[in-house]
Parts: structure tokens; sequence; C-alpha cells
């Protein structure tokens, strides 16, 4: 799966493999190892790619009542120090480079030059220092510099403490929340575009909107999905979502509700096909201007002609709905002149920018029916214009 990973998004922008927990239901039969995790691969586009560590709260042993540390860690090192503190290390403790910059296992600490126990490292003396403004680091009665244990730790790519499916929804490859939580949260900020192209059960779209999404700003969101059970659990699922349903993240991230989301119908590949009309490319005159795949393939889309009436006295009847039922003029209008509505009534909908369209054809003069045409074409003809 790396590999044919690598290929798609480029090996060089692979960043984390992260082992996830799988189910919390136990199995004791079988011939082999139980599978208890799966894989979630974190690729980003470039290496300037957004990433924000998500703390955690640090889980604290039984009778663990100590809240400081040692501040040494495993591993020994000479690491570059500060110009201005190599006067106050023994000459013994300060080595340079091949580029002439001291570098040092002892730190100063409180004033005081500290060393490590042989094959341990201190923090970087900038991070002491920083510590030393913050009150979390100290001496104890030994002697020995102490570290305030953090309240918050950084996640790492173990992520084995919480499952990746959940059962909320009925669907067989329904997503936990939890997951999707830690995923969004640390690849995205407010007004990003949260895409799933495959959206099963709807949670990306759900933790996207408990995020921040609606009319409070936060993340934005696309879901795509071709299935029939769009209208049996996503849908649902997203209005309840939206009425303030308590359920995945909601109480962890104080969603209560509201927002507003559209969705759509596409039509399918083989209705357009049954309105395309052919013609015979030797009867057609060659432009250069245009591919041969315009012109010998797919000449124009005869769909339009079903909901238009030329009359003899030139005047022109429009009937949409002989195109689709309960077509929404105005949000069509929306959507191909990527304006957003201000005001709509029965006859006109007013945009954002102050512009106005007429939207009943009954109301509508010859020439305005045929602004109106103009307008919807490249929605609905497939060919010259498009």
């Amino acid at each position: 799966v790396r590999r044919l990973l690598d290929t798609c998004f480029g090996e060089e922008n692979f960043t984390n493999e992260i082992a996830l927990g799988k189910s919390n239901r136990i199995k004791t039969k079988g011939t082999r190892f139980l599978s208890w995790h799966d894989t979630l691969f974190f690729y980003g586009k470039s290496e300037k790619r957004y990433f924000e560590h998500i703390q955690q709260e640090r889980k604290k042993k039984e009778n663990d009542t100590d809240e400081w540390r040692s501040i040494d860690n495993d591993g020994e090192v000479w690491a570059k120090i500060p110009l201005e503190i190599v006067s106050n290390l023994s000459p013994e403790n300060v080595k340079y480079d091949d580029e002439g910059y001291p570098r040092s296992r002892a730190r100063i600490i409180f004033g005081e030059e500290k060393l490590p126990p042989s094959g341990r490292r201190y923090p970087a003396q900038e991070a002491i220092w920083e510590m030393e403004k913050q009150g979390s680091i100290r001496i104890n009665k030994n002697g020995n510099p102490q570290m305030k244990k953090q309240e918050f730790t950084p996640l790492t790519d173990n992520w084995t403490d919480i499952f990746g499916y959940s059962s909320v929804w009925n669907f067989n490859t329904e997503n936990s929340e939890s997951v999707l939580d830690r995923v969004i949260r640390s690849s995205s900020v407010d007004n990003d575009v949260i895409l799933d192209f495959f959206l099963g059960s709807g949670t990306t779209t759900a933790v996207a909107q408990k995020l921040g999404g609606g009319w409070g700003g936060g993340r934005k969101w696309l879901g795509i999905e071709m299935g029939e059970h769009f209208y049996t659990v996503i849908l649902p699922r997203m209005k309840k979502v939206l009425a303030g349903h308590q359920s995945g993240i909601s109480k962890q991230t104080d969603y209560k509700g509201g927002g507003v989301f559209k969705y759509y119908a596409l039509e399918q590949y083989e209705e357009t096909l049954r309105n395309v009309h052919y013609q015979d490319g030797e009867q057609l005159e060659i432009d250069s201007a245009k591919s041969p795949f315009e012109q010998y393939v797919f000449f124009g889309d005869n769909k339009l002609a079903h909901a238009i009436q030329f009359a003899k006295d030139d005047t022109i009847e429009i009937n949409l709905q002989d195109l689709y039922p309960d077509v929404d003029i105005a949000e069509t209008l929306s959507n191909l002149l990527g304006k957003a509505i201000r005001r709509l009534d029965e006859n006109q909908v007013t945009f954002a920018d102050g512009t106005t369209e007429k939207i009943n054809p009954k109301t509508m003069t010859e020439k305005e029916k045929l602004h109106f045409l103009s307008l919807l074409k490249p929605a609905l003809w497939w060919g010259e214009g498009h």
C-alpha cells in the first residue's frame, strides 16, 4: 500500500505512518496473532505543508503526586551552545566543530554550570532559559536540575488509544469521529476546505462541522457520495448534527448545533448521453480553433430544446420543469455565476454584489428570456460555448 501511495502522492511528500486502534471487539479464536491496529498514511502536498501538534493531557500514573522530573534524557550529545555562555563553562566541557562553533554537554542553569550524567543529555540552553522564565525548572536538594512535568504532551504517531471504527450510524465501514477529529485538527486551520471523495457514513463532514463549520466560520467542507445510502445515512446524520444531536465529539468540542449545508444530485452520465445530438463528421465544417473531439463526437446537447418552444410570432415559451422537476433557478444561477444570494422573491434574485437576474420566465420580456437562456446555456448545453 505504501508503495502505491508513494506513486500517487510522491515519496518525498510522505510524512508519517500512524498506528490506529482497530476495534474494541475481542476475539480469541484463530491460528495467528489478532489484527489489532490499522494504519494511516500521512502525506503533505509540499514541504511547506500545514501541521499542528495536537496536545493531550498527560496521563498520570497511579499515586503519582510528584510534579517534577529529572531534566536529562537518554543519549549523550555535544550540542551547539550560545557563544555568550562559553566563558562560563569549564574548558574541558567545550569543543569546537569543523566550522568553529562551540559545542558542549554542559548547560548554565540559574547561573551555574551543570553537567548531565554519563550517557545522558540536557535540553538546549535556549529551552532552559525559557523554563527559567516560566518557573518550570528548579534545583532539587541534591543539587540536580528538575523540570516541571507538562500538563499536556504532544500526540505521537501511536493512536492506538482510540478506535478507528464506530457503529453509531449502523454503517459497515463507519469511521469514528475521534479519528477524523485528529486528522482534521492536525492538518487544517479555520477557513480551510475539507474534502472527502468517498463520504461513506458522513463522518468527515460531521466532524468538520463540529470543528467550527456553518455560521461561525471555521472549517468548510465538501463531501461526495454516489451510493443510495446518502439519503438513508448521510443526509439524516448531517441534519441531526446541525440540530445539535450529541454524539461523537460533540461534547468535547462543545458543539451545540447550527449552520447550513446544501446538497446536489448530479446528472448521471447516461442521462447526458441520451440528450447529446450526434452529427456525421463528414458534414461538419472543420474549425481549426476547436478540438476534433468537440466537433466530431459530442457536437451539442439537445436537452435545452425540451424546455423551449418557439411560436410563429417569434415569442419564446420556457418551462424548465420539463428539464428537471422542482428545479431551483435562483440556486442554479448562484452556482453558475459564483455569486451569493442576498435577496429572493418570486420573479427575481438579487446577489451579494447588488446585481439582479430575472428567474420567472412568465414575467420576462422576449429580450430578457434570451438573456436568461444565455445564462443557463453553460449548465444545460454541452457543446459550443461550454
